[in-house]
């Protein structure tokens, strides 16, 4: 079993459910991936604090899998 969040903004109250998610579930936190933007240093540095050991970074996916990932049309 795996828990993956994608995050793009965090703020006060994602972080607080994060928090909470640590405390009352820490078997399932210890599975948490989470995946972010690279040139985002507020949420690396929030996730390594709060002790997320798997963090993968969009950026990385996006050259992984670019000739599947489908872009959104604006």
């Amino acid at each position: 079993d795996e828990f993956i969040e994608i995050k793009g903004l965090l703020d006060a109250r994602g972080r607080s459910k994060l928090r909470k998610f640590k405390k009352f579930y820490p078997e399932e936190f210890s599975k948490l991936t989470v995946i972010i933007s690279k040139s985002n240093k507020a949420n690396k540095f929030f996730f390594t604090k709060l002790g997320v050991t798997s963090i993968i970074y969009y950026e990385h996916l996006v050259k992984l899998f670019a000739n599947k990932i489908i872009m959104g049309i604006s």
